[in-house]
């Protein structure tokens, strides 16, 4: 993963075929650069024409894991570099992840269960629904730590 990705998004659109469209993101690990990212990434499904379902999933997912390497991965260090790599087809989404922040506490994703909901509104929580989103909507869910890389890939897939 290039080192020195200049603060903006840098995408990519390639078609392997005509049902297959790969996307290629490079962004820093700031929230505004997380939000922004989002307006590349709705152009590649329009462009792939993944069905309403998949699309909503996949940002969903996107969204969580892109905030958490924002909030978590660079915590302590300057914002670094995070890498996409996005397959898209009408039958499902793979993705890796790359970023060059913290490992992950014990090498592996978190798996919480859903934070209770059954509580007064003022109760509810602010956070813990992120991975317990990203678990849910997921498969093939892997995490290694390369280098000094963390290498995070699942596939989406369209309901149905």
């Amino acid at each position: 993963m290039p080192r020195d990705v200049p603060a903006r998004q840098a995408t990519n659109i390639k078609a392997a075929d005509s049902t297959v469209s790969n996307v290629e993101i490079q962004i820093r690990a700031l929230p505004e650069e997380v939000r922004n990212c989002f307006e590349q990434i709705h152009r590649a499904f329009e462009t792939a024409e993944l069905p309403s379902d998949l699309r909503i999933n996949t940002e969903v997912v996107l969204a969580e894991v892109l905030n958490n390497i924002a909030e978590h991965s660079y915590c302590d260090r300057p914002a670094g570099q995070i890498a996409m790599n996005l397959e898209l087809s009408g039958d499902g989404v793979k993705f890796l992840i790359v970023d060059d922040g913290n490992v992950m506490p014990n090498l592996t994703p978190p798996d919480p269960e859903l934070p209770k909901i059954d509580v007064e509104v003022s109760d509810l929580p602010e956070g813990g629904f992120g991975w317990y989103l990203i678990r849910t909507l997921t498969t093939d869910l892997e995490y290694a730590r390369v280098g000094s890389h963390n290498h995070l890939r699942a596939r989406i897939l369209a309901d149905g």
